[in-house]
């Protein structure tokens, strides 16, 4: 098959995943004792109007490189030189651009209550020139710029004693630039962004092992050793190459003015992006070269230039960006005392809509003011631009998370299956000892050494995920094909039943002694949590997955890793288990052949911590009114947030049946992207085929 046919087939393939039809919404009386953030500084309902318009830019690490870019600007019909109005300014996720339902949805929002937002197309994408550059400070950081420059000249917009008043809100691409924006961009005041990566190092190929020097545990640029997230960086890869021939952008040009040859095998990015790219691919230590460019892309970089209220929020069955990455953010902003919000949605990529009152603005579906004036995620966002843009004494989000334990509904002020509290960590966490060859304990540990094999050439592999065609909104969907762990290739160590409903939000760790037989290779492993019913059967609680490389000369000593974040509940008779395994399909391991074994017992045992306690009443709200003055002035009313407690619910069943099996029923075959072997479960690969027929564009009507 052509290249220019196997990209196109990519892109195609990744554009239809989000796809789907959004839960209906229904409009109810809030429910008896649940908590509700009502953020309603700013009214709504206002009229506005929406213009289209280009602008020339001058950008790049000297300031020499020239793109011309598209962008829509949403006006309130209120806003003037009299009474001008704050600015927001956003990008598209990847691969789509300034008319995305995301971008659409946010300028209707925000313009109705009295917000002047502008939505570009960034680099590379839709009609913007350009290649895509992956949020790079010295390109879409200076076009974020430009755009504010655009925005001072105006008479009706916001302006104090320190310029503009404005803030950036985005998902994906789009959110990755708020930070990094916002670090060098004095006239951004405050950011909400979305389901985005701290460090782009770690969402394409990541390393759970924790630094000894670590204060955090989640600082993710410690690490130069990877293990390459193979599915979901391929699938980028290729839908931002397959731009140009689809006449995105203006890579193919830029490349052939430059004298680029990487421009027939590489034609949606520039030379530093292609070359890092095969270079992470074949690496498990990427040169510094890659690093650097990858940093260039990463707010984590410079977190420490970070100093502006920001409000994140991530979804709890993201496999792509998931809460760890924002986590590195929240943690260092928490620990400096700037004004930091946590919000956990529900889904994230992959293939998840919004629950019911959800309201999450970047899974493609188009959403009226209307509707977002009763969703989560659109009223946080506006409290919090509200308190931290204009000043009004609204509450703001502190942490709060949606809980699939419990029963939601949409309600006039969001989905009620949302509860909060003041701050991470919500809970006490329990410190089991994995003891002997299978078992996890709070009490003595037995000595042990349980071992698992590394397979040559890293096959057959576990299977967690096909990255995003696993969500049940993807199209098509393979939620219906569980994990699977391959016999004698994993370790796994099981608690005692719980005596009661037990609810885990948070970070697990594990702290292990391994040794490993074969010194010519890293130690490679994964390690994923189970929730096991009181029959054996077994679900890989979202189908999260942490993967971690221990270069050879450090197993002489233990190990700390971080697993992913989540927000569960193990009903009672139910049992939490740690698994740690040699491979998964959606990684690329070094397919060298390898013994592992993990040391229990001992004065200084393998330890497994995970957040828990008994499933009662909410906590205290997260919102809470900060001390800090907040930039700007407005004449506008303020109203205070609402709240009711959240009485306990049973665990009700979640909308996915994920339970593991302990041998491969989807076997795998390689399905090639841009020339990167790429496992996909045989039975997947015909859907993705499939899916070519199912396309449409993520665009508001």
């Amino acid at each position: 098959m052509p290249r220019r046919t196997v990209q196109l087939l990519a892109a195609t393939v990744l554009a239809v995943a989000a796809l789907g039809t959004s839960a209906p919404r229904v409009q109810a009386a809030p429910a008896a004792g649940r908590a509700a953030l009502v953020a309603a500084g700013s009214p709504g309902g206002q009229p506005f109007s929406m213009s289209t318009s280009t602008l020339a830019v001058m950008d790049g690490p000297t300031g020499t490189h020239a793109v011309t870019l598209a962008y829509n600007l949403w006006l309130p019909a209120s806003a003037s030189a009299t009474r001008p109005a704050p600015v927001l300014i956003a990008t598209n996720g990847f691969g789509l651009d300034k008319d995305a339902a995301e971008l659409v949805s946010l300028g209707q929002f925000f313009a109705s209550h009295g917000y002047v937002f502008l939505a570009w197309t960034a680099q590379g994408f839709g009609t913007s020139g350009g290649c895509v550059q992956n949020d790079s400070v010295d390109y879409e950081g200076r076009d974020a710029s430009a755009f504010l420059d655009l925005l001072t000249a105006r008479p009706d917009t916001l302006k104090d004693g320190k310029g503009i008043v404005a803030g950036m809100v985005g998902g994906s691409l789009g959110g990755g630039l708020d930070a990094t924006t916002a670090e060098v961009e004095p006239r951004v005041r405050a950011i909400a962004p979305g389901r985005t990566w701290n460090a782009l190092q770690y969402a394409l190929a990541p390393n759970n092992l924790v630094d000894p020097a670590d204060p955090t545990g989640f600082d993710h640029l410690r690490s130069t050793a990877t293990v390459f997230k193979q599915q979901w960086t391929t699938l980028f890869f290729a839908v931002g190459n397959a731009g140009p021939a689809q006449g995105k952008g203006g890579c193919e040009q830029e490349k052939l003015a430059a004298g680029d040859a990487t421009g027939a095998t590489c034609p949606g990015y520039p030379l530093a992006i292609c070359t890092t790219y095969a270079d992470v691919t074949a690496n498990p230590n990427a040169s510094q070269s890659s690093l650097d460019t990858l940093r260039r892309s990463s707010s984590g970089a410079f977190i420490d230039r970070l100093t502006v209220p920001t409000l994140l929020q991530q979804g709890q069955s993201d496999t792509l960006f998931n809460l760890n990455e924002a986590m590195a953010t929240y943690s260092s902003l928490q620990r400096r005392g700037i004004p930091v919000g946590f919000l956990w949605n529900d889904g994230g990529h992959g293939g998840y809509n919004s629950r019911p009152g959800e309201g999450e603005e970047f899974d493609g579906v188009a959403r009226t003011p209307a509707e977002m004036d009763h969703d989560t995620i659109p009223l946080a966002q506006l409290g919090w631009f509200d308190h931290y843009l204009l000043g009004l004494d609204v509450p703001v989000v502190g942490f709060s998370w949606f809980r699939d334990y419990v029963a939601n509904t949409a309600t006039p002020t969001g989905a009620s299956a949302y509860t909060s509290a003041p701050a991470l960590p919500v809970m006490p966490a329990t410190t089991y000892r994995l003891s002997g060859t299978d078992a996890l304990t709070t009490g003595a540990a037995a000595a042990g050494s349980p071992s698992f094999l590394v397979p040559a050439g890293g096959q057959p592999a576990a299977y967690s995920e096909t990255a995003n065609f696993t969500g049940p909104d993807s199209s098509p969907s393979l939620e219906g094909v569980p994990p699977t762990e391959q016999p004698g290739q994993n370790v796994a160590f099981t608690s005692p039943p719980f005596a009661v409903d037990t609810e885990s939000v948070g970070f697990p760790a594990a702290h292990l002694h391994l040794s490993h037989l074969n010194p010519l290779t890293d130690a490679v492993f994964f390690g994923k949590v189970y929730d096991v019913a009181p029959d054996g059967s077994a679900q890989l609680i979202r189908r999260l997955v942490a993967p971690v490389r221990v270069a050879d000369g450090a197993l002489g000593a233990a190990v700390d890793m971080k697993l992913l974040g989540f927000a569960h509940v193990f009903a009672a008779g139910h049992r939490v288990r740690l698994l740690l395994a040699s491979t998964d399909a959606s990684y690329k391991v070094p397919g060298i052949a390898d013994q592992l074994s993990v040391v229990t017992g001992g004065p200084d045992p393998s330890t497994f911590t995970v957040p828990q306690r008994p499933l009662v009443a909410a906590p205290a709200p997260a919102a809470t009114a900060p001390s800090t003055a907040a930039a700007g002035a407005s004449a506008r009313p303020t109203t205070r947030a609402t709240y009711r407690a959240t009485p306990a619910r049973r665990p009700v069943a979640r909308r996915t049946t994920n339970t593991a099996v302990a041998a491969p029923t989807v076997p795998t075959r390689t399905l090639a992207f841009t020339g990167l072997g790429l496992g996909v479960p045989a039975a997947g690969a015909a859907l993705l085929v499939g899916g070519l027929l199912a396309r449409r564009r993520r665009r508001s009507p």
